[in-house]
């Protein structure tokens, strides 16, 4: 082992740049975020090879003056704070003093700046590797332009792990966008290879900038949120629940107009769209929680994108009840047409592989004489939750067709059952998990890993109705299980959900409170859908009618345990137009 030795200037600042400037993406948020902060009401990105060989930064804000220029590209230099106690109520999106003196260590940069009250003199000052190269007086216009070329220049090792030219820019587009977010008062505009990417003039409205970003189309679907619980105020907007995406790239979360990532805030959104968001799915939204700078901590790492809250667990309770506040505001049977006009997305895999329904072939027992025989004349159902329905049959054994006063009604049987299920087993927990015992226990072998996950939740599962006993290093023998599952296959319904569950859930968090709730809906949904009335089961009438009551019960009937629509409507003008009655 070398001696410790104190480091170089030079190696210092090329170590604090690559805290700092990750990629051009990283160059194009501090820049941006500066002239936000300089009061900008209009800023220019133009990037060159996805801003690996260039990327220019023009705002008409405050601008510089002279002597300000040479101070601002040294390390730790800021107008931002002025004290450490400043750390705690800093509302800017800049404070570290980094980013200038960061992105000058490992590139070429230009800076062109003037004062608005300065006539038509400004400043150009040349910077290479941190130096300065040149500094003189120019003819400019009011605010700052940066130029940035040759990034990661004199750091040949950071350069080589940068992407192509393509990925970067969509790194860069994805920043602009949640900074366009933040302040839909400030124009926009994003240009790539000379070629215009986006312009984004300023708005009042957010859901006007939401038009502007993502789709006019996206806009009309997204539904205003706006709650406070104590010193939390949530507000922004959030799309409705069968708007999806299949990442989270389109789930926008702000701190006091601050972009920021949270693992906890993605959860927390997305368990408030349980259970109407699908596997795999994540929603879309922009918001933005307001609560008293003090409560925040900006400064954990040197990014500025994550966060940490004195009052988490408050902010996460607002959130959550901010959206499901908005969401359940407009509850809604999906149209065919809407299913049909979207484009298909793959949910990820269901948690129970069903035999696909099959058409009729011939008479079938309980009175199904063909796909849609019944026993009797069925009757209407007084609507709740769903309209008036009367099922008029049944389709492959699968689906139930229902008659509106509106249009044809089909309803999934197993999704709608399966919701039905969850409710009841979601109130039983809450009343305590009831438990039958076994005849005979029933050996489960599991892979190790598998089996060494079920041990460390072995008591979370006992809460829920399932009695477990160690057998062997990884098999179980098992007990009891909750009633639902009275006279089914429980050993392989045991394996399939440890192995759901080890995928979703994994190790992390095990003893927070808040997982284990998130583990015993996943346990419970995995039960209501193995209980649940299965695709290709044929139904009576009277059951069919039975489960449109069940699901009239229901604050949520819309969507079964993972998401999944349980009914979809055709209205009457489309069934029209299938058979040409209507243009």
């Amino acid at each position: 082992m070398n001696d410790i030795v104190q480091l170089d200037e030079r190696t210092i600042a090329k170590i604090a740049a690559g805290e700092v400037v990750e990629r051009p993406a990283s160059v194009v948020k501090e820049l941006v975020e500066n002239s936000i902060d300089a009061g900008a009401t209009s800023v220019a990105v133009e990037v060159m090879g996805g801003g690996v060989d260039e990327i220019r930064v023009i705002d008409n804000g405050r601008g510089m003056q002279p002597s300000e220029v040479e101070i601002a590209v040294q390390r730790h230099t800021t107008s931002k704070i002025s004290s450490f106690d400043d750390l705690s109520t800093v509302l800017t999106l800049g404070f570290r003093g980094e980013a200038l003196a960061s992105i000058a260590a490992v590139s070429i940069m230009e800076i062109t700046s003037r004062m608005h009250d300065d006539g038509s003199t400004g400043t150009w000052t040349k910077l290479e590797g941190g130096k300065i190269a040149g500094h003189k007086e120019i003819g400019a216009t009011p605010g700052t332009g940066i130029w940035v070329r040759k990034l990661f220049y004199n750091t040949p090792a950071r350069r080589k792990f940068l992407k192509s030219a393509e990925v970067e820019l969509e790194h860069v587009k994805d920043i602009v966008n949640r900074l366009a977010f933040g302040r839909p008062d400030i124009r926009f505009r994003l240009i790539s290879n000379g070629v215009p990417i986006l312009d984004a003039p300023p708005t009042p409205d957010l859901l006007e900038r939401i038009a502007q970003i993502w789709s006019a189309r996206t806009a009309k679907r997204m539904m205003p949120v706006d709650h406070g619980s104590g010193g939390v105020r949530v507000v922004g907007l959030t799309g409705e629940p069968d708007l999806t995406r299949s990442n989270g790239k389109m789930v926008m979360t702000f701190v006091n107009g601050r972009y920021v990532r949270s693992r906890n805030l993605l959860d927390t959104i997305k368990r408030a769209y349980r259970p109407m968001l699908m596997r795999n799915r994540f929603p879309v939204c922009v918001i933005d929680i307001r609560t008293e700078p003090t409560t925040v901590d900006i400064n954990i790492h040197p990014t500025k994108m994550e966060v940490k809250f004195s009052r988490e667990k408050e902010v996460l309770e607002a959130m959550t009840a901010a959206i499901v506040s908005a969401i359940g505001s407009v509850p809604r049977i999906p149209e065919y047409k809407e299913i049909t006009s979207s484009t298909p997305a793959s949910p990820g895999p269901a948690p129970v592989e069903e035999e696909p329904a099959t058409p009729s072939s011939g008479p079938r027992e309980g009175g199904v004489q063909t796909t849609l025989g019944t026993t009797r004349t069925s009757r209407m159902i007084p609507g709740e939750r769903l309209p008036p329905l009367r099922p008029v049959g049944q389709l492959l054994n699968t689906y139930i067709l229902c008659e509106g006063n509106d249009g044809l009604y089909i309803i999934d049987q197993h999704a709608a059952h399966e919701r039905v299920m969850l409710a009841r087993l979601q109130e039983r927990m809450a009343a305590g998990m009831r438990s039958q015992e076994l005849l005979s226990p029933v050996l489960v072998e599991l892979e190790r890993e598998h089996g060494l996950w079920l041990l460390e939740h072995q008591q979370s599962l006992s809460k829920l109705g399932f009695a477990l006993e160690p057998f062997g290093e990884t098999d179980f023998l098992i007990r009891s299980i909750p009633p639902e599952l009275s006279g089914k296959d429980v050993g392989p319904i045991m394996t399939e959900m440890v192995e759901e569950l080890m995928s979703t859930h994994g190790h992390r968090g095990r003893d927070r409170p808040e997982e284990l709730d998130s583990l015993a809906e996943a346990v419970l949904s995995s039960v209501a859908c193995h209980s649940a009335i299965r695709a290709n089961e044929p139904l009576t009438i009277e059951r069919m009618e039975r489960l449109i009551i069940e699901m009239n019960s229901l604050d949520q009937p819309f969507a079964c345990a993972h998401g999944r629509p349980t009914v979809v409507k055709m209205t009457a003008a489309e069934i029209e137009k299938l058979f040409k009655r209507r243009a």
